[in-house]
């Protein structure tokens, strides 16, 4: 489970954070301990996955009040001064020269088609009379196969429920832990940190496909749904973290209410998905 990413500029910029059997590590292998990380995002030099994710960290590292997340500054890069943009008389400079030069060019153009134009054109000598021999070709008929009466799915089709299948899978079981947690939501810190991890992959399911395509035409209704769903529950992660953070239980109704949408949604995605899957025998 990704936690966060190093920021542009840092000693580290690219790399990410991640949290496995209960276990930090960096990319490459470094292992870091809770405290570490709690540096690294004092320092302002990560940014979150998700802000609920850095409140349960934060609580690990035995932080008593978490401190805002300090705003990136410019970005330096060691043993160089910060880059400096062009300067305006410069930009000034280059535009004027590339409107005289492309009025050149297209002076230059305008000549060279009136040249062409006016110039006379040269006699065309009259064919040669030579006979041509008539050749008789044997036509081959070909036979060209008839398409199958059953679709195929393409490898992409196939990469695509495949994906889809093992998200919603995964997604409804830690869906079902949620919504026991927000049956009984008592804000306890125990319950924050069972709940911020299931949390942290709803959200993190809802950023890799928000963006994605569906592969097919046959798939547009299946696709639809499921990013419908996918929205709803990252909107009702939204309130969770604001009742985390706040205490106030009202977001909780309010997360209640888009997990429930949220589900319906997911519920005539996989119908739809079922249908597709039995056109193509997948």
């Amino acid at each position: 489970m990704v936690i966060a990413t190093f920021r542009p500029g840092t000693p580290n910029a690219g790399q990410t954070i991640e949290y496995e059997n209960e276990v930090f590590w960096m990319t490459g292998g470094a292992r870091l301990t809770a405290a570490q990380v709690f540096e690294y995002g004092h320092a302002g030099q990560i940014e979150w996955a998700y802000e609920g994710m850095r409140q349960w960290v934060y609580e690990i590292a035995g932080a008593q009040t978490p401190p805002a997340a300090t705003p990136p500054g410019p970005t330096f890069v060691a043993g160089m001064p910060p880059t400096r943009g062009p300067s305006p008389k410069m930009s000034k400079d280059v535009k004027v020269a590339a409107l005289v030069g492309g009025g050149v060019i297209v002076l230059i153009l305008v000549l060279g088609i009136v040249a062409v134009a006016v110039a006379p054109s040269e006699k065309t000598p009259a064919p040669s009379q030579t006979p041509v021999a008539k050749v008789t070709a044997k036509a081959t008929a070909t036979t060209t196969p008839s398409p199958s009466s059953n679709p195929t799915a393409s490898a992409a089709e196939k990469k695509y429920a495949k994906n889809l299948a093992t998200d919603s899978h995964k997604m409804a079981t830690y869906l079902l832990s949620l919504s026991k947690e927000l049956a009984n939501y008592s804000g306890s810190r125990n319950q924050k940190l069972r709940m911020v991890l299931k949390m942290a992959f709803i959200q993190n399911v809802w950023d890799r496909w928000k963006h994605r395509k569906a592969p097919a035409p046959r798939w547009k209704a299946v696709h639809r749904h499921w990013l419908a769903g996918l929205h709803y529950y990252s909107q009702s992660m939204t309130h969770l973290a604001k009742a985390m953070d706040t205490n106030n239980v009202s977001y909780v109704t309010q997360a209640r209410r888009d997990m429930n949408a949220g589900k319906k949604q997911i519920d005539l995605a996989n119908a739809s998905l079922e249908t597709v899957k039995a056109e193509l025998r997948l």
